[in-house]
């Protein structure tokens, strides 16, 4: 017997943020931060050593990619509130994600359909769970089941996506 589980909810600021400075841009904050810290050692020593070129080559290295590092999550939550508001005609709409045979996905017009095996990550965040399907995020609300539990969910998950970490 297959059970159906429904998961409906506005999204909103809170949850997308935190999918994007957790999820989407947590590599570009990791890997900036630290290049960023390592170009100002270098300026800082580049200074010790009266390296005026070297200097403002590091200093150069450090404001570019400090700058790329913080504005990309900024950036990217501004194109998908965008690109949310040209979907839908500037209207919102629910998320609505039924766990059935298939995982189905309705947000206003736009709908689409995963097979389980296609979920190879599941994070947890403060309020959601985000299943990754490749790169397509597919974002559960915690408390917005209809008719289930949150603990009715990850019983599917684990009995449908085998070997999977949760």
């Amino acid at each position: 017997m297959i059970i159906i589980l429904k998961n409906e909810f506005l999204i909103n600021d809170n949850i997308l943020k935190e999918y994007i400075v957790k999820i989407a841009c947590k590599n570009i904050l990791i890997y900036g931060t630290f290049f960023s810290f390592a170009s100002f050692i270098l300026s800082v020593l580049s200074i010790r050593q009266n390296h005026t070129f070297q200097l403002g080559l590091y200093l150069a290295i450090f404001i570019v990619l400090l700058l790329t590092t913080y504005i990309t999550p900024f950036l990217l939550y501004k194109q998908i509130k965008k690109q949310g508001k040209i979907l839908h005609n500037n209207k919102t709409y629910k998320t609505i994600t039924t766990f059935d045979d298939k995982i189905y996905f309705n947000e206003g017009s736009f709908s689409t359909t995963f097979e389980y095996k296609q979920i190879t990550k599941v994070y947890k965040l403060k309020t959601c769970y985000v299943l990754m399907a490749g790169k397509i995020p597919i974002i559960i609300e915690q408390n917005s089941f209809i008719d289930a539990t949150l603990e009715d969910f990850l019983q599917l998950i684990k009995e449908k996506c085998i070997g999977l970490k949760i």
